[in-house]
């Protein structure tokens, strides 16, 4: 059995789509049934699903709880760069997959101001207020500094996202927009 995974973890992803959707329908993995509920394999009862979203400092450049969000943010990245290795280590120690909320910024090696705006095709939020949030002010991307993640590490994560997806065990990372509020706004109109 070590060989097979061995020989999996070592094939193209589109091999493993291959070979997962033949362990699904040999009843090998979890599936929906045809009256909505979940079933797994072998008599498996539950399953825990372990979410981590991975945002650096574009998390907290609007929080309410520090008087210089900027400072706060870079804290927070800074913080979460020296975590996330020994997330990592624990994670393959237990044999633990997380999926990874990440936001779509952090995947660039770079970026530059375009006509002196960053990122001027994307569409921005308008200004919010919540209980922990306040954009009252600026355009939505002011803090991009538009550079490399050498040079700014708190807005860019590719050597991060290199990190996860080289982990022994093996994690799913999905890419969340920029603009948050605005994924967030097109979810609610969807439903």
């Amino acid at each position: 059995m070590d060989l097979l995974k061995t020989l999996y973890d070592r094939s193209n992803p589109l091999i493993q789509a291959y070979i997962d959707r033949f362990r699904y329908r040999l009843g090998m993995l979890p599936r929906v049934n045809k009256q909505g509920c979940l079933s797994y394999p072998q008599g498996v009862k539950a399953a825990v699903v372990i979410s981590a979203d991975l945002e650096l400092g574009w998390a907290w450049r609007y929080s309410k709880k520090s008087d210089d969000p900027k400072v706060l943010a870079l804290q927070k990245a800074d913080q979460t760069r020296q975590n996330l290795p020994r997330l990592l280590d624990l994670f393959d120690q237990f044999n633990v997959p997380v999926t990874w909320a990440t936001v779509g910024h952090l995947f660039l090696e770079s970026c530059s101001r375009i006509n002196g705006s960053a990122h001027s095709d994307l569409p921005r939020p308008p200004y919010f207020e919540n209980e922990f949030w306040l954009y009252g002010e600026g355009d939505w991307l002011d803090d991009d500094p538009c550079s490399d993640y050498h040079r700014d590490p708190a807005w860019y994560a590719p050597d991060l996202l290199r990190s996860i997806l080289s982990a022994r065990v093996k994690h799913e990372v999905l890419a969340i927009p920029s603009c948050t509020s605005i994924a967030r706004e097109s979810t609610v109109r969807r439903r």
